[in-house]
């Protein structure tokens, strides 16, 4: 809610769930909730007294001093009010009602801007009432121009608390309450967000920040981006299941609501401005659509113990799931080109001429470079690697699941021939080409970025003047904290089709 990793008390990045400590003084930079309430624009977070510590203003130093002020009324010496409200579950009927007519005294004795600010972004309500809030806001007209809804443990599809389908009878009943009322329907986008991967294998590496760029790194490693999540977006504009081929991330939703509001969130980086999109880009607002008729749910098992699975000893390259889907226009259009220098330099360029700025990701795999390289580009970069062997070996990854490789000996530029990119075969998947005198000395073999909705197949194989044989793409696990080098994908390209960050 914040687009920010800002610092603790003692100096240190803000990088652990340190805030969930009841003692914990809370953070001081400025939330998203509070720059729309000082602009007028109206919100509200929707919550039970579970909500799984996923409200993040509760985390903020302005709403701990409200919440201390609440706590002079009530008895049990709480420090915040989440520690109230976690509190009640455990009481009797008689003691809730008790402890709650001392909680709302609280509320009632604040300052009217403590009271909005409360009841706005911190009020937890009875269990089971969300929806019914959410239902009784909009047939009264008063849903606010921007909500947040927090589910509880139960609903979360966190593991351990819920399961992969735990949500389901929340997310239809939320739907159903949206859909009911044409008017709001007519007006409104629903955002499914998950804040993590859970660990799962990701065959597409992150964006990476530039090294130089302090407020993206901690410790020496990046702070992001990190493996893709889930996002679906439910709206009038999004019918018809597109996937959206752009980068995106966290922030990409508070930049969404940027241009909704027109509140500007100043704690979002520079980098990631550049890097992931606002989600305009998911949405089709020539043609809106009927809300789609869904089928309740039926009920939800109860979570069971953890899996812990055991690699087998033979592992194989994950398969690509068969299918296509429509797809959003991709924002991106990107070549990549190399030319063999005499002395012994690869020059590379990176082109990008479409409307959003594109990544790229230089791995070297013959000694080019101590690790990859990451880029932005928009126009034209040249990024020259100095060969360090008798022969090179370099893969460029680029936005959307495209792919470049360069191989072969380094002394293919001083044959008395100069070197040139040949044009790549027209289609989908297509070889590039730099050659000496007709001698292919780099093959690039990608899925087609302009072709969003079609998938590709990367095999193995062997450059000319590789000196061994490539390595297949294996099972990698994968955690989000790691230095850029520590997953320098095999030779052989993403074993997927089109990469999609956002909408699925």
């Amino acid at each position: 809610m914040d687009g920010h990793h800002g610092f603790e008390a003692d100096g240190a990045r803000a990088v652990t769930n340190a805030a969930y400590s009841y003692s914990h003084p809370g953070y001081s930079w400025t939330t998203y909730p509070e720059r729309v309430e000082a602009a007028g624009v109206s919100w509200q977070i929707y919550q039970e007294w579970d909500s799984f510590t996923d409200n993040a203003v509760e985390y903020f130093a302005p709403f701990k001093a409200i919440g201390r002020k609440i706590l002079t009324a009530v008895e049990g010496g709480f420090r915040t009010t989440e520690e109230f409200y976690d509190s009640l579950h455990a009481r009797s009927a008689d003691e809730r009602a008790r402890a709650l007519r001392r909680f709302d005294a609280g509320v009632a004795a604040l300052t009217p801007a403590e009271r909005r600010l409360f009841q706005r972004g911190a009020y937890r309500s009875e269990p089971g009432t969300l929806v019914r809030r959410l239902r009784a806001d909009i047939a009264a007209r008063r849903l606010p121009r921007v909500s947040w809804l927090v589910p509880t443990a139960a609903d979360s599809e966190h593991p351990g608390a819920s399961t992969p389908v735990g949500s389901a009878n929340l997310v239809y009943d939320v739907l159903d309450a949206i859909a009911a009322d044409p008017l709001t329907w007519s007006k409104t986008v629903l955002l499914i967000t998950f804040d993590e991967n859970d660990g799962f294998f990701d065959h597409v590496p992150p964006p990476v920040p530039p090294r130089d760029d302090a407020e993206e790194h901690f410790d020496g490693q990046p702070l992001g981006l990190g493996p893709r999540v889930p996002m679906t977006i439910v709206s009038p504009w999004t019918v018809g299941g597109h996937v959206d081929p752009t980068v995106y991330d966290h922030t990409s939703v508070l930049r969404l609501l940027e241009r909704w509001t027109g509140v500007r969130e100043t704690n979002i980086s520079a980098w990631r401005r550049t890097v992931a999109g606002d989600l305009t880009g998911a949405f089709d607002l020539t043609r809106p659509g009927r809300p789609p008729r869904l089928t309740r749910p039926g009920p939800v098992p109860a979570p069971i113990a953890r899996w812990h699975p055991t690699p087998p000893d033979e592992q194989r390259a994950p398969t690509v799931e068969p299918g296509t889907r429509p797809a959003r226009p991709v924002p991106y259009r990107t070549t990549v080109s190399g030319v063999l220098r005499p002395h012994g330099t690869l020059d590379l360029t990176l082109t990008n001429t479409g409307r959003a700025s594109a990544h790229f990701a230089i791995y070297p795999y013959a000694g080019e470079r101590p690790e990859p390289a990451h880029r932005d580009v928009s126009g034209s970069h040249t990024e020259p690697l100095t060969l360090a062997g008798a022969a090179y070996r370099v893969a460029v990854q680029g936005p959307n699941g495209s792919w470049w490789e360069f191989g072969g000996a380094r002394d293919g530029g001083r044959r008395g021939r100069r070197p040139a990119a040949a044009p790549a075969r027209r289609g989908g998947a297509g070889d590039r080409q730099l050659g000496a005198g007709g001698h292919p000395a780099a093959r690039r073999r990608a899925v087609d970025p302009d072709g969003a909705g079609r998938g590709g197949a990367h095999r193995p194989r062997r450059l000319a003047g590789a000196p061994r044989p490539l390595r297949r793409a294996g099972h990698r696990r994968r955690r989000s904290r790691v230095p850029p080098h520590a997953h320098q994908p095999p030779l052989t390209g993403p074993t997927g089709g089109p990469a999609c960050r956002g909408a699925r």
